[in-house]
């Protein structure tokens, strides 16, 4: 029998800390030639409003084999649905066989939040005090509440695309969260940490607004052609990839100031799993902008889908079905 696991039930079993611990081991190995990962599929339809993506993945230290689809459409929110929807199958190792289907929508914006603060912990001076967060939907939100956790003194501000949806924000974080309006993308960029996590297709900021010594997590562009930070941003910057793979493949974020001819690929200096493994060095001086450039790779969904599944067990939780009754 397998099992059927929605996002309230992964609302009750899944906890930053393990899943932040299981995500740090996942990019030292992924790194280390350890994770059974190829590319992404895309597909980019020449009608389609946005792109469907198949990522397979097996890590055999995790036990850990399954793929997930999902759907990324960034005109969702204004009919009343997430940017992304999703679905997570995970396979038992040894034999393949079905064990869960559970919703990735909340999967990804949980792993995906977690990856950005294992990056900040790694990255980020050890006395930032303050982060701007670009971003209202459902990825801002759940970076404000992983960064809440992990860093608690921080003093967040959040910068959206209306005066009314960043107020909604703050009011829908307000009873769990201290978060207040930036007074502009300017001040939400010249925090000492920032996250640029939206739909946006245009740089949110002009990179000269950041700070020596701030580190950056570039978390919503995933096209090629598209980017929220601009090339003044990128090339002031020590970059950092979860995947040099994926950064090549798909991060406008760091191909378009490539083809401007602003930096080159050696500007990319190591992937995040060399840094935690002591492969690379992070930042090399108070004053290096780091940026993390996240594009989402297959290994985190794996290792948080596992932790899922195993305490769903523990605790009785998620409908049983069976695909041969």
């Amino acid at each position: 029998m397998a099992v059927l696991l929605a996002a309230g039930d992964l609302r009750r079993v899944l906890d930053w800390d393990s899943v932040f611990e299981a995500v740090s081991k996942g990019f030292v190995d992924f790194s280390g030639g350890l994770v059974d990962q190829p590319q992404r599929t895309v597909l980019r339809g020449a009608t389609m409003p946005g792109v469907y993506v198949l990522m397979p993945c097996a890590i055999p230290s995790a036990k850990a084999l399954g793929t997930k689809l999902a759907g990324i459409f960034p005109g969702n929110p204004a009919r009343g649905h997430p940017t992304i929807s999703a679905l997570y199958v995970l396979a038992e190792f040894d034999t393949g066989r079905t064990l869960a289907v559970m919703d990735a929508g909340y999967l990804t914006a949980y792993r995906t939040a977690v990856a950005s603060a294992v990056a900040t912990r790694a990255l980020a001076l050890a006395d930032a005090k303050s982060m701007g967060l670009f971003g209202t939907g459902t990825q801002a939100e759940f970076h404000a509440r992983a960064f809440a956790h992990f860093f608690p003194a921080l003093r967040m501000k959040v910068c959206g695309t209306s005066r009314e949806k960043a107020d909604a924000f703050v009011a829908r974080l307000g009873p769990d969260i201290s978060i207040c309006l930036a007074d502009s993308p300017a001040d939400a960029a010249g925090c000492d940490i920032v996250v640029a996590a939206t739909s946006g297709t245009q740089p949110l900021f002009d990179g000269r607004a950041l700070r020596p010594g701030a580190h950056v997590n570039g978390v919503g562009s995933h096209s090629p052609k598209i980017c929220e930070l601009d090339s003044e941003a990128v090339a002031r910057s020590r970059v950092i990839g979860d995947s040099r793979e994926a950064v090549f493949a798909e991060a406008g974020d760091i191909l378009l100031p490539i083809e401007e001819g602003r930096i080159g690929r050696e500007h990319v200096v190591a992937e995040l799993g060399e840094v935690l493994g002591g492969r690379c060095p992070g930042r090399i001086s108070r004053a290096d902008i780091t940026l993390f450039k996240s594009n989402g790779i297959a290994f985190q969904d794996a290792v948080t889908a596992r932790i899922a599944f195993e305490r769903a067990a523990e605790n009785g939780l998620g409908t049983e079905f069976d695909f041969g009754a």
